[in-house]
């Protein structure tokens, strides 16, 4: 129970600060630059990393594997939350966790076991849904906004949005690899971020930087197959400074498609 406290403790920190400043600087930057620096490893590298502390690193590694589909629920969240978007941020909210519950109960029952068929049912559900974005519902990038430098907002964000990771790492400690996995990628950043941004920058911009980051999720799955093949190989800190540079060459890597975009 300890360790899981302070699992969350340090998830609470982390995750809230870099989700504060990540969002100030999608204010900044504009949504296509923020969308990416939003979904970088955060509450999953704290996540992961815990499990290997705590439990093993084979059990960590195995965690990792359930990644795909984790990212696949959080795309179809946001895919939701830019659906129902006008409807109201609360309304929204409640509809995208829904549909969120709804798919993690579905792929609970199926329990679909198989790596490849998990990585190929996120590829195949996160580019449909990127292109709906870009090519039907014709979702356009905005610009960056004049922000200034507030540290009382910012606090303010961090308070919110490391509360509910912390909350989301504490249930994840009761429950098996499966759920563990599943709740490592539960949407708390992506939720926060809706949350914060929507309230401070308007509905458009929430959904602009939305569509970024469904596109760059892929740095996450990036991430944990990382994980599952350097916590067993390597020490845990070089594993994990591994997987973060192996996240951010998948968003280098993206970086041109993201530049074409809308």
């Amino acid at each position: 129970m300890g360790f899981i406290l302070l699992n969350a403790a340090l998830s609470f920190v982390i995750a809230g600060t870099w989700i504060s400043l990540a969002t100030w600087g999608a204010e900044r930057l504009g949504s296509k630059i923020g969308g990416v620096l939003t979904l970088l490893p955060s509450t999953i590298l704290v996540s992961l990393l815990f499990v290997a502390i705590t439990s093993d690193n084979h059990f960590a590694a195995k965690v990792a594997l359930t990644v795909p589909l984790g990212m696949t629920m959080n795309t179809l969240f946001l895919f939701a939350f830019v659906t129902f978007a006008k409807k109201g941020l609360a309304k929204t909210i409640f509809i995208a966790l829904m549909v969120w519950a709804a798919i993690a109960l579905v792929f609970s029952i199926l329990n679909i076991q198989s790596v490849i068929y998990t990585t190929l049912i996120y590829g195949l559900i996160t580019i449909a849904v990127y292109i709906i974005m870009e090519h039907v519902v014709k979702i356009k990038s905005v610009a960056k906004q004049k922000q200034s430098f507030n540290l009382s907002l910012l606090f303010t964000r961090a308070l919110f949005s490391g509360t509910i990771v912390a909350l989301t790492v504490i249930l994840s400690g009761f429950v098996g690899h499966f759920w563990t996995g599943i709740l490592s990628t539960f949407p708390a950043v992506m939720l926060t971020s809706m949350v914060i941004l929507t309230r401070s920058q308007g509905i458009d911009f929430a959904r602009a930087t939305a569509k970024t980051m469904i596109l760059a999720s892929g740095n996450i799955v990036v991430y944990a197959f990382a994980v599952n093949y350097l916590y067993q190989t390597t020490n845990l800190v070089f594993a994990t400074i591994l997987s973060f540079l192996a996240a951010l060459l998948y968003v280098i890597a993206i970086l041109p498609l993201l530049s074409r975009s809308r």
